[in-house]
């Protein structure tokens, strides 16, 4: 505003007062992307959370990095919801706090409420995602970047946020590099309740110890962002015949 007012009064006709007024909204938002890209924020939203779990991943001391570690490679103009391998590049992305209804409209698989009966959530693909077996059961999950959702049991926590999405980065990355491996032109298919179950494995083996860390390097983990504000809907139970599900939930 004060070098807008200092060049107003040597400025005459519409032409170079536009140019100016351009130039200056260039200018005010060039300022204010580089005064948010230096804050070291404590606080774990999507992108910080996705980029300190990957982090640990790659850490050989298991140590989770500091807030100014992941500014440093956070980019504030990223989607909120996508995960990135070590290059940068989109592997998946995750859709938090979605509808049971949604996801399962007629196959639903019953081996999924045994696999999170410990946990506070719901991991699955879109349906876009996957491939029913000709004459077999179970579904398959194809190679290429993911669409998963996060439906939310009664009870959860920010914590419970938080190794969700863990839970789904992990999911990513794992059929990310299996791509990266085969290296074939043909897609590879995948049973879908293994990855869950295996990657699962993984989050849970590994999450405590993240959690504790990210503590100790100066996250505010007692207020998790990981998904803004609350879901319209929380699984309260799933009463499953022939494979269909039908939840019971609760309105927020």
């Amino acid at each position: 505003m004060l070098l807008g007012t200092l060049l107003v009064p040597h400025i005459s006709g519409p032409w170079p007062t536009y140019s100016a007024l351009f130039l200056l909204v260039i200018l005010h938002l060039l300022i204010n992307y580089v005064a948010v890209c230096g804050l070291e924020l404590r606080t774990l939203n999507r992108q910080r959370a996705g980029k300190a779990w990957n982090l640990y991943r790659l850490s050989t001391e298991s140590k989770a990095p500091s807030p100014a570690e992941v500014s440093r490679i956070d980019n504030v103009l990223s989607r909120p919801d996508v995960f990135h391998d070590d290059l940068g590049r989109i592997i998946g992305r995750c859709t938090i706090g979605s509808y049971f209804s949604d996801i399962f409209h007629e196959h639903f698989p019953c081996r999924l409420l045994e696999i999170f009966a410990q946990e506070r959530y719901l991991l699955w693909y879109d349906n876009r995602c996957l491939s029913l077996r000709p004459g077999r059961e179970g579904q398959d999950v194809r190679s290429g970047s993911l669409h998963l959702h996060i439906v939310f049991k009664e009870g959860y926590s920010g914590a419970d946020q938080l190794k969700a999405w863990c839970h789904a980065a992990d999911l990513c990355r794992t059929l990310a590099l299996s791509a990266r491996k085969t290296m074939k032109t043909e897609d590879k298919l995948h049973d879908a309740l293994d990855l869950i179950d295996t990657t699962l494995q993984l989050s849970c083996r590994d999450f405590p110890d993240f959690f504790k860390f990210l503590r100790d390097a100066g996250w505010n983990v007692d207020d998790i962002a990981i998904m803004a504000g609350s879901p319209k809907a929380i699984l309260t139970g799933v009463e499953t015949r022939d494979e269909i599900g039908r939840e019971n939930k609760k309105f927020r």
